[in-house]
């Protein structure tokens, strides 16, 4: 008895698990304005709008 016991323990345990590991956050859900920022982003970056960290660095070091 005590075994299967275990045994149960252990799958509710594995269960927990998985649940914790795909648990969404609040940090992971965007407002609407959060959205529509990422979503500019996003397209700027497809549009080849943005630039690297590197070149923003050099720019900043050349002030």
């Amino acid at each position: 008895m005590e075994s299967e016991v275990l045994k149960e323990l252990k799958l509710i345990r594995a269960d927990l698990n998985k649940i914790k590991k795909n648990m969404i956050t609040r940090d992971m859900i965007l407002t609407e304005d959060e959205e529509k920022i990422m979503d500019e982003a996003h397209e700027a970056l497809r549009n080849g709008k943005t630039k690297t960290l590197a070149e923003v660095i050099k720019a900043r070091s050349a002030v």
